[in-house]
């Protein structure tokens, strides 16, 4: 009876344990791959990215949003949380030299044209890591500012 009980509360264990112990952490990185520094600007809701460098220095990567959690969710989508309930058209990323030159701009509402976009999830390259426990699953997606993106 005794090892009946016993393996009940071991199945009982690994099925409560499942996917719900697996902690993810989701980020959205922006790399730097010019020769030059270049400001980035979110206007005008700026303040909801509090975490991301308004600078990136050559070859630098800022984190530009970063989600931590057991949500098993890491579509691209998630990141149309920060726009929360701004006008689509209103939506942008400004990316600026030194003197404040705009350099290029990429528009939300412009996200279904064939060029790259900083918000359309192709733009974007997509990598996931599990660490040696695998209790934490790393969610990386990338973004790359290149010369060309520049000229």
């Amino acid at each position: 009876m005794k090892k009946i009980v016993l393996l009940f509360i071991i199945a009982l264990t690994n099925v409560g344990c499942g996917d719900d112990s697996i902690f993810y952490r989701t980020a959205w990185n922006v790399r730097n791959s010019t020769d030059q520094t270049l400001y980035i600007a979110f206007p005008p809701y700026s303040q909801r990215l509090w975490n991301f460098p308004s600078m990136l220095a050559p070859g630098e990567t800022g984190v530009f949003y970063d989600r931590l959690g057991y949500s098993k969710e890491q579509d691209f989508e998630l990141m149309r949380v920060l726009w929360g309930d701004w006008e689509e058209e209103n939506i942008s990323l400004e990316v600026r030299s030194a003197n404040g030159t705009r350099l290029v701009e990429w528009k939300l509402s412009e996200v279904n044209q064939p060029d790259k976009n900083f918000f359309k999830e192709s733009s974007w390259r997509f990598s996931t890591t599990t660490d040696n426990t695998e209790m934490e699953v790393v969610v990386d997606w990338s973004f790359e500012i290149t010369q060309n993106d520049i000229l």
